[in-house]
């Protein structure tokens, strides 16, 4: 087992990107058109005009935005980010997580999560909820 640095605070380049959503569990949440206050799941990624700046999503979520979600309104309970598909000249954010290798209580990673995260050089990782994985962006092609 490894320790690992895994939050730090968002770098303003990936903050002002407009690839973030609110989410209620795991389903993410974008505008919903120009309505204010209103947020859908449906389509989301067909409409990429609707998502949020990391700062748009962190003040929906403070102002208690809430979603129809599970066929009731809920309090969206974080915030995304959207990874999006670009032409293989631009390089983009993208995301993913390692599961099972972070132990929750410890906050240890396993050896050989850490050293696949020395090689890929992520320039953002957090824990995931369930404090059980890394969530890593890295700048990449994803064609």
């Amino acid at each position: 087992m490894a320790e690992v640095s895994l939050s730090a605070p968002i770098p303003d380049d990936l903050a002002n990107l407009t690839q973030f959503c609110i989410r209620c569990g795991k389903q993410p949440y974008v505008k919903d058109g120009p309505r204010k206050n209103s947020f859908t799941s449906s389509g989301w990624s067909l409409h990429p005009k609707d998502w949020m700046t990391f700062a748009e999503a962190t003040e929906a979520l403070q102002n208690g935005a809430k979603v129809w979600h599970d066929g009731k309104m809920q309090p969206a309970t974080g915030i995304g980010f959207l990874v999006a598909r670009s032409s293989p000249e631009v390089k983009r954010p993208l995301g993913g997580d390692i599961d099972c290798c972070r132990n929750p209580d410890t906050g240890m990673i396993s050896s050989w999560a850490a050293v696949f995260l020395q090689e890929i050089f992520p320039f953002y990782t957090e824990v995931s909820p369930s404090g059980c994985r890394p969530k890593v962006l890295l700048l990449g092609t994803f064609a």
